[in-house]
């Protein structure tokens, strides 16, 4: 059995994604979009969507696919519900394994939020950092940015050392350095609001991704707000956080009302 196979907890895992992809068409054919480039591999692009309002908060959003599959035109679905919210929408992309060597693929991530903190439409915003999957492993990663306020990791992975037994690390080829420079469990102390949510219906081992890193956040004072949206499977969560009645955005979008 191949740990960490998301595909196991759901019946149709191309009909989704089919969907996804079907749904994200759609959203960028209904909104006002522009692409950029924040470096030169041809991968290192970002998309914005504008919700209108002056000064609007961001979400940045970095999507999934074990650091070596998928686009960020597949998610783009996940736009709707935050920009009638009046957050501005940024889907990250990123290079991938095995073209690109782990370490480059992580600090990529670091590159694209450097270029966009120095942008001037986007100084003095508050700035929501949010991934799924491998974008949930960025997303805390980089929650030490400067420019990040705040931090929605989702069914993420934390700790890179169970992955490095798997059939993964065929692209990945994570090396024990790999594991302690970029496993997000091995710096607690970064004090930031954490969202940690993850699904009831997905694979044990994700579970326990959020769950020990959870933990391992309070044993160091840094109390991350856990929440296990008890429905949802791997790809459904992404619905129940970011949709109109979504988990996160009502919070966060309650919270910037004040």
């Amino acid at each position: 059995m191949r740990l960490y196979d998301n595909s196991r907890t759901v019946s149709d895992e191309a009909a989704i994604l089919a969907d996804f992809q079907q749904r994200s068409l759609q959203a960028y054919t209904h909104h006002p979009h522009s692409s950029h480039a924040y470096g030169v591999h041809p991968r290192q692009q970002y998309d914005v969507f504008a919700c209108g309002a002056v000064g609007a908060p961001i979400l940045v959003f970095i999507h999934g696919g074990y650091w070596q599959w998928c686009d960020k035109s597949d998610f783009g679905f996940i736009v709707n519900a935050p920009l009638a919210a009046g957050f501005d929408v940024i889907l990250l992309e990123y290079p991938l394994t095995p073209e690109t060597c782990f370490a480059e693929v992580v600090n990529s991530v670091g590159v694209a939020l450097d270029f966009l903190s120095n942008k001037p439409e986007f100084k003095n915003r508050q700035v929501y950092l949010s991934g799924h999957s491998a974008g949930g492993h960025l997303s805390a990663y980089w929650q030490r940015h400067p420019w990040i306020h705040n931090v929605c990791a989702i069914s993420g992975l934390y700790d890179l050392e169970p992955i490095r037994h798997t059939h993964l690390n065929e692209a990945l080829n994570l090396s024990c350095e790999d594991v302690q420079d970029f496993s997000p469990i091995h710096f607690p102390a970064i004090k930031k609001p954490l969202y940690l949510v993850y699904g009831g219906q997905e694979l044990v081992e994700l579970q326990w991704q959020s769950t020990k890193y959870a933990h391992e956040l309070s044993e160091h004072s840094n109390h991350a707000k856990l929440q296990e949206l008890s429905e949802c499977n791997h790809y459904s969560i992404l619905d129940a956080v970011f949709g109109e009645q979504g988990y996160w955005l009502t919070q966060v979008a309650a919270a910037h009302a004040q």
